[in-house]
């Protein structure tokens, strides 16, 4: 029989608006032009020292444009506006609408206020929301990571140079931690912020993928500038996933990816990423359009959880979420304290699925009433969506 298992702990929906885009010519009204090409303009994170910092932002969608008729970038002040007399630096832009800006000969103590802009043929510009930092020399040191498993591990960091800024006990700061799957991009990884009165902190990981490398940088805030700490990896330990019989064309696995066991919800992931960080609500971020299962965008190939095993595990297919509905029966069930829906077969073996709930972004809704999880096919016809099994009030229903 070939092995198969139940893949991805849950599903993310979004909601995703598009936008038509025209260009501009030197005959256009560009302030209708600059609000048909440029549908978005973020002002992001400024990484902090005392006497430089590296800001993001975000700008969409000048994908079709020719770079010789725009600019982007930063403008910035210590004045609270820096829209009406701040400093331009020019930044970059990626290929998915990222802007990075470096700032340089800042005065550590200050506070600068600053703001993504993009200007369209030197002529009319747009800015994103004005936000500020503070330049500061003070640190943050990230710790080791304690307590790993094949799905959770507890990461710490502590913070030196605050004296003047925080009473530890008394002073609320914002503290967090940042995870990637790339060193590169760890300052853009998912986001665990802290709110604590202590220089000390510590955060604790689930719903990690078994055998993955992770990356991960602490921070401290001040205004809306982050400082950062040193970047430091842990590798997730193998899992030997168990396996149950339904009488079913496949096997499933009794516990979601990113679960160690059958009512813990797992990793909610976004359809076709394998790293399960991908925040994103763009769908400009998300790659595969098609059936995934059993491909190099099947999560379960990133998952060590097959061990030595002949056949290797996927993702399940719709026709398969079907004959799982139709060779089982349903029931809702509690189980340690957990609501979700058991399948049992005719053989007598059974699987739980909980109600995880489904994430939007980093929110997560439903969870204890809902549970949504994804199959490895897309819609035939509509391919920005794609199957899934939907568990509802004691029920399952699957497209």
């Amino acid at each position: 029989m070939k092995i198969k298992y139940f893949a991805s702990a849950s599903v993310m929906i979004m909601a995703i608006s598009f936008a038509t885009l025209v260009s501009c010519s030197d005959e256009d009204d560009y302030s209708i032009a600059t609000g048909d090409v440029v549908t978005t303009v973020e002002t992001g994170d400024a990484a902090v020292t005392a006497k430089s910092a590296i800001t993001t932002g975000r700008v969409l969608d000048l994908t079709k444009q020719n770079s010789a008729s725009y600019s982007i970038g930063v403008v910035y002040s210590t004045n609270p506006d820096p829209t009406t007399a701040g400093t331009k630096a020019t930044g970059s832009i990626d290929s998915v609408g990222v802007v990075t800006t470096n700032l340089s000969a800042l005065t550590k103590g200050i506070t600068y206020y600053y703001a993504t802009y993009v200007t369209l043929e030197g002529k009319v510009t747009k800015y994103g929301d004005v936000k500020s930092f503070v330049a500061t020399d003070a640190k943050i040191a990230t710790g080791g990571a304690t307590g790993i498993t094949a799905t959770k591990a507890t990461i710490t960091a502590q913070t030196t140079g605050l004296d003047g800024i925080m009473v530890e006990g008394t002073t609320e700061m914002h503290y967090g931690f940042k995870i990637s799957s790339s060193e590169l991009n760890v300052q853009k990884g998912v986001d665990y912020p802290i709110t604590a009165t202590s220089n000390n902190i510590s955060q604790v990981l689930t719903g990690l993928i078994p055998g993955m490398t992770y990356y991960y940088t602490s921070y401290f805030q001040l205004g809306d500038g982050l400082v950062y700490g040193d970047t430091k990896s842990f590798k997730a330990e193998k899992q030997n996933m168990e396996y149950v019989d339904l009488g079913l064309s496949v096997l499933w696995a009794k516990c979601n990816i990113g679960a160690e066991e059958e009512q813990e919800t797992g990793v909610l992931v976004g359809y076709g990423d394998k790293t399960g960080l991908n925040r994103s609500e763009y769908i400009i971020d998300y790659s595969p359009t098609g059936d995934i299962f059993g491909t190099e965008n099947d999560i379960v190939n990133a998952a060590d959880i097959d061990g030595n095993a002949i056949m290797n595990s996927t993702m399940p297919t719709k026709a398969q979420m079907d004959e799982l509905i139709a060779g089982t029966t349903q029931e809702a069930k509690t189980v340690n304290g957990v609501a979700g829906i058991v399948f049992k077969a005719k053989n007598g073996n059974s699987i739980f699925m909980p109600y995880t709930g489904y994430r939007n972004a980093s929110i997560v809704n439903g969870a204890g009433t809902e549970g949504l999880y994804w199959t490895g096919s897309n819609y035939s016809i509509a391919t920005d969506y794609n199957n899934t099994l939907k568990l509802s009030a004691g029920n399952a229903t699957s497209g």
